[in-house]
């Protein structure tokens, strides 16, 4: 390379720079008349096709902590009513729709989703997504905030909806920009004694339901098992990112899938929604937050923190356990409240709130709750269950 060449470089790498920075941060006015115009629209990132094969069902089972027979025990599952291995049902329709706002950090808040078929081994599934709302919220922590709002619906090969869903994001401020989060730090410390009793109160929890639970055998009101995570460690994270980054089931991650040369012609395409590292000189991506104490703080987070679609599978996890190999889960949906950092521990409680008859069709609701070791409520949860009738 000459000197002539290096100093282009350097002139486009300072362009560069210089554009990412001027791209105005904060929430305008003008920004979100601009969001409005966007409301139809396909979403192009939300788009993908991607077959269900029994290595990715069991990738997404160590993903969200699942050890469920129904989704890894071919001989178990094949005495259900299913006829065989199926797949955890959220693993589609977690696209992040949230296009525009260029330099505004997006935070994952939840999903509600409608499910209405199963996906087994061998199935091809394609999502499409849809942009279709952003609303200017106000909170305790965020001065200005952005609720964009998405929808997804998922086909498979046979043209069959196996499910919808409703994917919120939240667009924040970063820190430089001022008005956006602003979290107090904050780790965990834990005694030898603590992690102890943690451990073996997780290593007795029930296992995940074989035999059918009947309707006729589920009162309102019922206490549900509590289900721990935690304390949530940086390879829970990594693990994490290893799979939603590597595309398999999450649409979003296509768009952003990829490392070294796939990571620069993102940043090209999408300059704004970089982060300049001041130690190292370079752009980067602002999803390091997930593992960076840096960027964690620059997003306005008490510490690293989770990555929001793991979070929410436990709600998955949580209601497929308790229903038994004949149920099926027809809705689910949670929102990520408050953060999940780093030496979080988090407790999911659920109970029976009400059962009822739908035509032929036995059904169940919960409402589920997540509360970490602060006492702080991080994730509410609803379900709805169809469960088999003793007849």
């Amino acid at each position: 390379m000459t000197d002539h060449d290096t100093q282009d470089s350097a002139v486009r790498f300072k362009e560069q720079t210089y554009a990412v920075e001027s791209q105005t941060p904060e929430i305008t006015d003008a920004a979100l008349a601009a969001e409005r115009e966007r409301f139809g629209i396909e979403y192009r990132g939300a788009q993908a096709t991607i077959e269900v094969t029994q290595d990715a069902i069991r990738d997404y089972c160590n993903y969200m902590g699942s050890s469920h027979p129904l989704f890894l025990d071919p001989n178990v599952a094949q005495q259900s009513r299913w006829g065989g291995i199926i797949a955890p049902p959220v693993m589609v329709g977690n696209a992040i729709i949230a296009p525009g706002l260029r330099g505004v950090q997006w935070i994952y808040a939840g999903t509600s989703w409608e499910f209405l078929g199963v996906m087994r081994p061998g199935d091809l599934i394609t999502q499409r997504g849809w942009y279709t709302d952003a609303q200017e919220k106000k909170g305790r922590v965020v001065a200005r905030m952005v609720l964009q709002i998405g929808e997804t619906e998922c086909t498979n090969q046979k043209g069959e909806v196996v499910a919808r869903s409703k994917v919120y994001c939240m667009r924040t401020p970063r820190r430089k920009a001022g008005g956006g989060m602003g979290y107090q730090p904050r780790r965990r410390h834990w005694t030898a004694e603590e992690v102890a009793q943690l451990e073996e109160s997780i290593l007795s929890e029930p296992a995940p339901r074989v035999e059918p639970r009947h309707w006729e055998d589920v009162a309102e009101g019922e206490e549900m098992p509590t289900l721990t995570y935690g304390p949530l460690r940086d390879v829970d994270i990594a693990f994490t990112g290893s799979y939603t980054d590597s595309g398999a089931f999450s649409a979003e991650a296509v768009a952003h899938a990829g490392a070294h040369v796939y990571q620069l012609l993102n940043r090209r395409r999408h300059p704004a929604d970089t982060y300049f590292d001041p130690e190292r000189g370079i752009q980067d991506h602002p999803h390091r937050g997930h593992w960076e104490q840096f960027m964690a703080q620059e997003v306005g987070m008490p510490g690293v923190y989770d990555i929001g679609p793991h979070r929410l599978s436990w709600l998955c996890r949580y209601a497929t356990d308790w229903m038994g190999c004949d149920g099926f889960l027809k809705h689910l949906e949670g929102n990520l409240r408050r953060p999940n950092v780093v030496s979080d521990v988090t407790r999911i409680t659920g109970r029976i709130t009400k059962k009822w008859m739908d035509g032929a069709e036995a059904l169940v609701e919960c409402e589920m709750s997540a509360v970490n070791q602060e006492g702080e409520e991080t994730m509410p949860g609803r379900a709805v269950l169809s469960l088999p009738r003793r007849n």
